[in-house]
């Protein structure tokens, strides 16, 4: 049979009620029936099944729709442990979803968590009269909750209010689900009132979640593990499973074998390489996962192109990628090569540590959003040293993007024409645009005149232009050829047009420049670098010698 996802939708019942396409995750509730842990975290990327899990839980857990869902699981694996089953339909649940919090001031955040919560609040509205009988000195604050009329100070105590009554109410004991509870933080780093948003986190969390004894268990979903926020400073008994965790790793995104399912009902089996290649590459523990969105929406659509890259905005990681520094961006072109590197993760990365750590919290809030896979770790080192590599095709697509970004700054009809200028041999335009390109679009800050290996910098630039080569050209960085390395080789697909030698040289006052351009095309010949050109039968070859000083610029052939 066909499959019939239901792309978009995060409602397990609607889901299970229309007979839509479901990947069967509910033994996610028996892990966490069986797990000591009372409150536990599950940082995952975005699209990969998060929502759709956390009402798979309510569903199952709600005493208040016990008659409503009690068939959802018959189907479901659950269902098999009787013992997991005489849950279902027993708990009172207080779920929240804070993913709406995402504003650009502190005040319109405060105002969509108070709308949030008396949302919340309303949904449980046959409490009030329960709190009118029997605890009527909660009924004010519980009504200005419900009206979204109460104080910042009540916000932040209504968790532990509405669970407290839920519990007497009930006689069991409640499950506190939090959705997406890191997006308010997030927003408040980037627009700039984090220290706040901070502070009310901490006391909304804290209050609910800590010493509450009308809690049974607390479960959060993120993207993000941000601990050392505070927002979890007061917790003891919070657990993290995040990606590098060997445990729930099968519950978020797609596994091999579910992958093999949904590839041969959608009549795909002989495109299963290529969905490896496209949307595979993740690693949750031990275990090889598959970014679900971008799977769901191929089977739907059978055509291989990036789904999951356009879903959300990444402002904080595009803000540090803007900031990083030299090595950065050599990293980053060696990735889009395909190499992998060694780089420091930092699971519990902090905000006011990015400063100073700007490298490590780069590679962390990459792997951790889902950019990035880990190859293998280093348990055994101090700083969690990961190997990391981009995941897939679809992911490669976006590193690609970010460098034409920097193009684009400039002008995207001038970045081509600069570069068909380079490509047809058009050296005279080729500069005089490249000039004007450093001249308008480069900063002084954008590199350090202290630096040992300046040219690294100017390296790492020239790579990502020349990425909006790669439909026509391969373009091959820092490798042996003749007698040496050469910087860059750009390599037409097409063997009758010229093959390219470039070779950096930083020269330390303008008047040198020359000399340097002249010792380049030196080196050029005398390490007889156009070797692998010429072994590819390509026989017009053009060596260029490229010269900065600052933001200017030099080129000789």
């Amino acid at each position: 049979m066909a499959v019939d996802f239901a792309i978009g939708t995060s409602d397990f019942a609607k889901i299970i009620n229309d007979k839509n396409t479901y990947i069967d995750k509910s033994l996610w509730i028996k892990d966490l029936f069986e797990d000591a842990s009372n409150v536990i975290l599950f940082p995952r990327p975005r699209r990969f099944g998060k929502t759709l899990n956390m009402t798979m839980l309510r569903c199952f857990l709600d005493i208040r729709e016990t008659e409503k869902n009690k068939n959802l699981f018959k189907n479901l694996k659950v269902f098999q442990y009787p013992e997991i089953m005489k849950h279902q339909g027993k708990y009172p649940v207080i779920f929240i979803s804070l993913k709406e919090a995402k504003k650009n001031n502190y005040q319109s955040a405060i105002e969509v968590i108070g709308l949030l919560i008396q949302t919340l609040f309303a949904s449980h509205q046959n409490l009030r009269e329960y709190i009118e009988s029997n605890h009527v000195i909660y009924l004010d604050l519980f009504d200005r909750l419900s009206r979204a009329k109460a104080s910042e100070e009540e916000l932040a105590q209504s968790l532990k209010l509405l669970s407290q009554m839920l519990e007497k109410k009930y006689g069991q004991k409640v499950w506190v689900l939090i959705d997406e509870y890191d997006t308010p933080i997030h927003a408040a780093w980037e627009f700039d009132f984090y220290e706040s948003m901070k502070i009310f986190m901490q006391g909304f969390l804290g209050s609910g979640l800590k010493d509450n004894t009308a809690i049974y268990k607390s479960v959060l979903t993120g993207i993000m593990r941000v601990s050392k926020e505070g927002m979890f400073s007061d917790l003891n008994n919070i657990t993290v499973y995040s990606m590098l965790s060997n445990f729930y790793g099968q519950y978020f995104g797609f596994t091999e074998k579910e992958v093999d399912w949904v590839c041969n009902e959608a009549g795909l089996s002989d495109q299963r390489e290529k969905v490896r290649d496209w949307y595979n590459g993740y690693k949750f523990g031990d275990l090889a996962i598959y970014n679900p969105w971008s799977i769901i929406n191929f089977a739907k659509n059978k055509i291989f192109e990036p789904y999951w890259v356009h879903t959300g905005s990444s402002q904080v990681i595009e803000d540090l990628i803007a900031k990083a520094s030299d090595d950065f961006k050599f990293d980053f072109e060696a990735l889009i090569q395909g190499k992998t590197i060694t780089k420091p993760i930092n699971e519990k990365i902090s905000f006011p540590e990015i400063h100073d750590r700007i490298e490590e919290a780069i590679w962390s809030f990459l792997l951790f959003s889902g950019y990035l896979k880990i190859v293998s770790i280093d348990r055994e080192s101090t700083d969690n040293c990961c190997e990391i590599a981009l995941p897939n095709i679809e992911i490669t697509r976006v590193y690609q993007n970010y460098f034409l970004g920097w193009l684009k700054k400039y002008n995207s009809r001038q970045g081509e024409k600069m570069l068909d200028a380079l490509v047809s041999g058009d050296v005279v335009n080729f500069e005089k645009s490249f000039s004007k390109y450093m001249q308008e679009t480069m900063s002084y800050f954008d590199f350090d005149k202290t630096e040992d290996h300046p040219e690294k910098f100017y390296h790492a630039l020239v790579l990502g232009m020349l990425v909006y080569l790669r439909s026509t050209h391969q373009v091959l960085s820092n490798r042996e050829a003749g007698n040496g390395r050469y910087d860059v080789l750009i390599i037409p697909k097409d063997i009758l047009k010229p093959g390219i030698i470039l070779e950096f040289k930083v020269a330390d006052t303008e008047k040198l420049m020359a000399k340097e351009a002249k010792l380049a095309l030196a080196q050029i010949n005398s390490q007889n670098y156009q070797a692998e050109l010429e072994a590819r039968g390509i026989k017009k070859i053009l060596k260029l010698a490229i010269v900065f000083f600052g933001k200017k610029v030099l080129i000789k052939f």
